[in-house]
Protein backbone atom coordinates (compact mmCIF):
# COMPACT_ATOMS: atom_id res chain seq x y z
CA UNK A 1 0.00 0.00 0.00
CA UNK A 2 1.42 3.31 -1.04
CA UNK A 3 0.74 6.41 1.07
CA UNK A 4 -0.19 9.47 -0.94
CA UNK A 5 0.38 12.86 0.72
CA UNK A 6 -2.45 15.32 0.49
CA UNK A 7 -1.17 18.92 0.36
CA UNK A 8 -4.38 20.36 1.71
CA UNK A 9 -4.10 18.31 4.90
CA UNK A 10 -1.07 20.35 6.08
CA UNK A 11 -2.58 23.74 5.21
CA UNK A 12 -4.64 24.19 8.45
CA UNK A 13 -1.57 23.40 10.55
CA UNK A 14 0.47 25.97 8.62
CA UNK A 15 -2.25 28.63 9.02
CA UNK A 16 -2.50 28.02 12.76
CA UNK A 17 1.29 28.30 13.15
CA UNK A 18 1.36 31.57 11.19
CA UNK A 19 -1.47 33.00 13.29
CA UNK A 20 0.70 32.55 16.42
CA UNK A 21 3.85 33.99 14.85
CA UNK A 22 2.36 37.15 13.35
CA UNK A 23 1.05 38.82 16.58
CA UNK A 24 4.37 38.28 18.33
CA UNK A 25 6.18 40.45 15.76
CA UNK A 26 4.94 43.90 16.70
CA UNK A 27 6.97 47.07 16.81
CA UNK A 28 7.62 48.66 20.20
CA UNK A 29 8.54 52.23 20.98
CA UNK A 30 11.13 51.10 23.52
CA UNK A 31 11.15 49.78 27.03
CA UNK A 32 13.44 52.30 28.70
CA UNK A 33 11.74 55.29 30.18
CA UNK A 34 13.32 58.18 32.00
CA UNK A 35 13.21 57.47 35.72
CA UNK A 36 14.08 60.97 36.83
CA UNK A 37 14.94 64.29 35.23
CA UNK A 38 16.88 65.34 38.33
CA UNK A 39 20.53 65.67 37.25
CA UNK A 40 22.02 66.28 40.70
CA UNK A 41 24.48 63.84 42.21
CA UNK A 42 22.91 61.28 44.57
CA UNK A 43 23.87 61.48 48.21
CA UNK A 44 26.31 59.17 49.96
CA UNK A 45 25.37 55.79 51.37
CA UNK A 46 25.11 55.73 55.16
CA UNK A 47 24.84 53.17 57.96
CA UNK A 48 27.65 51.01 56.61
CA UNK A 49 28.12 47.61 58.30
CA UNK A 50 30.34 44.71 57.25
CA UNK A 51 30.17 40.96 57.70
CA UNK A 52 33.48 39.28 56.91
CA UNK A 53 33.92 35.79 55.48
CA UNK A 54 36.95 33.87 54.18
CA UNK A 55 38.44 35.96 51.35
CA UNK A 56 35.79 38.66 51.31
CA UNK A 57 33.13 40.73 52.97
CA UNK A 58 29.48 41.65 52.59
CA UNK A 59 28.87 45.37 53.06
CA UNK A 60 25.36 46.47 54.07
CA UNK A 61 24.32 50.13 53.83
CA UNK A 62 21.39 52.52 53.70
CA UNK A 63 20.73 54.08 50.29
CA UNK A 64 20.19 57.84 49.96
CA UNK A 65 16.71 59.08 49.12
CA UNK A 66 17.35 59.93 45.46
CA UNK A 67 15.34 59.11 42.33
CA UNK A 68 18.36 59.16 40.01
CA UNK A 69 20.44 56.55 41.85
CA UNK A 70 21.31 53.67 39.50
CA UNK A 71 23.79 51.51 41.42
CA UNK A 72 26.42 51.46 44.15
CA UNK A 73 30.02 50.88 43.07
CA UNK A 74 32.72 49.45 45.35
CA UNK A 75 36.38 49.94 44.36
CA UNK A 76 39.12 48.09 46.22
CA UNK A 77 42.58 46.56 45.85
CA UNK A 78 43.15 42.90 46.63
CA UNK A 79 46.94 43.31 46.49
CA UNK A 80 49.50 45.95 45.50
CA UNK A 81 48.90 45.57 41.76
CA UNK A 82 45.32 44.33 41.33
CA UNK A 83 42.23 46.54 41.64
CA UNK A 84 38.66 45.31 41.53
CA UNK A 85 35.18 46.75 41.26
CA UNK A 86 31.81 45.40 42.34
CA UNK A 87 28.42 46.88 41.51
CA UNK A 88 25.07 46.48 43.24
CA UNK A 89 21.71 47.59 41.87
CA UNK A 90 19.65 50.18 43.71
CA UNK A 91 17.22 47.37 44.44
CA UNK A 92 19.77 45.93 46.90
CA UNK A 93 21.16 47.36 50.11
CA UNK A 94 24.33 45.24 50.16
CA UNK A 95 27.38 44.54 48.04
CA UNK A 96 29.91 41.70 48.18
CA UNK A 97 33.64 42.24 47.76
CA UNK A 98 35.92 39.21 47.44
CA UNK A 99 39.32 37.97 46.36
CA UNK A 100 41.36 38.92 49.42
CA UNK A 101 44.25 36.53 50.06
CA UNK A 102 45.44 37.76 53.46
CA UNK A 103 43.60 38.43 56.68
CA UNK A 104 44.19 42.17 57.07
CA UNK A 105 42.40 45.48 56.73
CA UNK A 106 41.55 46.61 53.19
CA UNK A 107 40.20 49.95 52.01
CA UNK A 108 36.93 49.78 50.07
CA UNK A 109 35.49 52.96 48.57
CA UNK A 110 31.74 53.12 47.89
CA UNK A 111 30.37 55.43 45.20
Amino acid sequence: MKYQYNRLRGLPVLLIALSFIQPSCKKTDGYNTVVSTDMTKPGAVTGIQTVNFDGGSTITYTLPNSDNLLYVLAEYKINASTSRQSKASYYNNNITVSGFAKSQDYQVTLY
